[in-house]
């Protein structure tokens, strides 16, 4: 039977999986944000390829109840880089792209958006944080799996696609 708890990890999971997924396939536009958030040249290639396996890291490790615990660790440590980007970007005079999600959503700046993003996932990590750790294979049928997986993709697609569907149709303001 589908928890509340099976679904936060998996959706979590889905989040963290796709994050890491596309700046790794937008791996050159990942590193010119690191480059526009003034992380030292030296760094640049190894954080555009260390932060998105960390995610997809933590994301497999929220799969299995033995490892639950130090995927939530990556992923509040995740986090914490997130709000460090999030927050040095809302400082700077100029427009950084986010990257989030590799080119995901176009044109998205770093911002006040992002920390709503950021304050969510914290949130989500935060209340899995006070709850046991769920064997997902043996607890789930495999519908149950299937379900949340593509629920989780669909209502993450739904958020990045919203406000550029508002963007396009928005009235001209000539």
């Amino acid at each position: 039977m589908m928890t509340a708890t099976a679904f936060l990890l998996i959706f979590l999971s889905v989040v963290f999986m796709i994050s890491g997924v596309f700046k790794l396939l937008d791996y050159k536009s990942f590193q010119h944000t690191l480059r526009q958030l003034e992380v030292p040249d030296r760094l640049q290639q190894g954080t555009a390829i260390a932060l998105p396996a960390l995610e997809i890291a933590a994301a497999l490790l929220l799969l299995y109840n033995r490892t639950q615990t130090i995927g939530k660790i990556a992923m509040l440590a995740l986090i914490g880089a997130f709000l460090w980007s999030a927050l040095k970007a809302m400082r700077s005079s100029h427009n950084i792209a986010c990257s989030c999600f590799g080119r995901l959503p176009a044109e998205e700046q770093l911002g006040a958006r992002t920390m709503v993003r950021i304050v969510v996932l914290f949130a989500t990590v935060a209340v899995l944080f006070f709850q046991k750790p769920v064997d997902l294979w043996t607890q789930l049928s495999a519908v149950d799996l299937v379900h949340a997986v593509f629920s989780s993709i669909g209502l993450l697609f739904i958020y990045l696609l919203v406000p550029q569907l508002l963007a396009a149709y928005k009235p001209n303001t000539r």
